[in-house]
């Protein structure tokens, strides 16, 4: 694909190559470390999930600062010990480390007051290590809770459902439908972030009518476009032929929507707070793997903390309140598998999906076929401004007009994954 755009592109040229070591690193074709690192997540409800239509992965991908120590030489230790630290700030939690000796930072780490042997990194760390301790003393990069660090890039491929016979499931195609790209340009503060959400409300509340006020936003199909948190994304997307071409500029505000105006992201983004925290690399909730390296087959299913509910399981609890497996509610699949004729959830099922998420995520074979067609058939058309959703049958919950400030009725709310 690099070698198809303008030689004079100012927007992402694609370079990632997609060998991964154990530790999820990407490496060209000579072995040459690009900075790009996979990791595995719990997918996102409904739309993420293999049975509504793609395989998909991310990956990350540090400012130049994190991986150099104090003399400014790559050293891999200082990157991988500031992607924990960076997880730790993002997910507002402690992340289990294999023990390092703070001394050789000069870091505090687990935050205890003291320069020992850390096992962890603290919610309330206050550095980064490397280089980027230097930096961010300068105030050239920024560090707070619930915030990436400047410059930090994301990589997100969208791809088609492949079919894995020896193993009996689907897997990950090695055709992309989409290649999505974003970075963090600017750093906002957290009163900076609030004047953003307080200044969109009061647009909305000042409309005379009853209609949400239209978002905009800057930027174009080259560089990408600009949302109000600091973030710029661009994406690539299949052409006739199935070659990845640039993304117009109406096609990438399908995506500026999820990324700028949900509040369900953390920071912009979806994935990384959904990060697998495994430490061993030979067990399966290694969180820095890619998904051909470890997939999705038993894996247990996530929890999350919701108000006047307690901790529940998050997949169960979105089947209960949504009676399908996708937001079009025409899931039928799903709805056979884990829903009785009268509607009611299977006990059974519920049971199995709580020690393995695949039997919920994952499409049978001819279900797969089906969604791989219908997409083809979008990629034919090049019609991808009125939806990348495949189907295999027409929509019957589809509304033309929603009522606005609509209750969903659904009062308890996640306040912690």
């Amino acid at each position: 694909m690099k070698a198809s755009l303008p030689s004079e592109w100012k927007g992402y040229v694609p370079d990632c190559y997609y060998h991964f070591d154990e530790e999820g690193f990407d490496k060209d074709s000579k072995g040459r470390l690009t900075g790009w690192r996979s990791f595995r997540y719990y997918p996102f409800l409904g739309t993420f999930w293999p049975t509504n239509g793609s395989t998909d992965d991310v990956l990350i991908r540090l400012g130049s600062a994190f991986k150099q120590n104090r003399r400014g030489e790559t050293d891999m230790d200082v990157y991988k010990l500031n992607f924990s630290i960076v997880e730790a700030l993002v997910k507002q939690k402690e992340i289990a480390i294999n023990p390092v000796d703070e001394h050789i930072y000069d870091v505090d780490l687990n935050h205890n007051g003291l320069l020992d042997e850390a096992a962890f990194i603290s919610k309330d760390i206050e550095s980064y290590v490397g280089k980027a301790k230097e930096v961010l003393r300068r105030g050239e990069i920024h560090l707070a809770k619930g915030l990436f660090p400047e410059q930090t890039e994301f990589l997100h491929s969208v791809r088609y459902i492949d079919w894995d016979s020896e193993k009996g499931h689907i897997g990950m195609s090695k055709r992309m439908k989409e290649l999505r790209y974003a970075k963090k340009t600017k750093w906002l503060t957290y009163s900076q972030i609030q004047r953003v959400a307080s200044a969109e409300l009061w647009e909305t509340q000042m409309n005379e009518t009853t209609q949400g006020v239209m978002a905009t936003f800057r930027g174009n199909y080259e560089e990408g476009l600009r949302n109000d948190l600091g973030w710029v994304y661009q994406g690539f997307i299949e052409d006739k032929k199935g070659a990845l071409r640039p993304q117009t500029h109406e096609e990438t505000i399908a995506c500026m929507g999820c990324h700028a105006h949900l509040g369900a992201t953390t920071d912009s983004t979806f994935s990384f707070a959904r990060k697998f925290e495994g430490i061993d690399k030979n067990q399966k909730m290694y969180g820095w793997n890619h998904w051909s390296q470890k997939g999705l087959k038993n894996i247990p299913e996530p929890k999350a903390a919701y108000i006047n509910r307690g901790e529940n399981y998050e997949y169960s609890f979105y089947l209960q309140n949504n009676h399908s497996g996708n937001e079009f509610r025409d899931n039928s699949e799903v709805q056979e598998k884990f829903f009785t004729p009268e509607g009611s959830l299977k006990t059974e099922m519920l049971d199995t999906l709580h020690q393995d998420i695949s039997v919920l995520l994952f499409p049978s074979r001819r279900r797969a076929l089906d969604l791989n067609k219908g997409y083809k058939a979008m990629v034919e058309e090049q019609s991808y401004i009125y939806g990348r959703d495949a189907n295999v049958k027409p929509r019957q919950h589809i509304y033309k007009e929603i009522e606005e400030a609509k209750t969903t009725q659904i009062d308890e709310t996640v306040v912690q994954q």
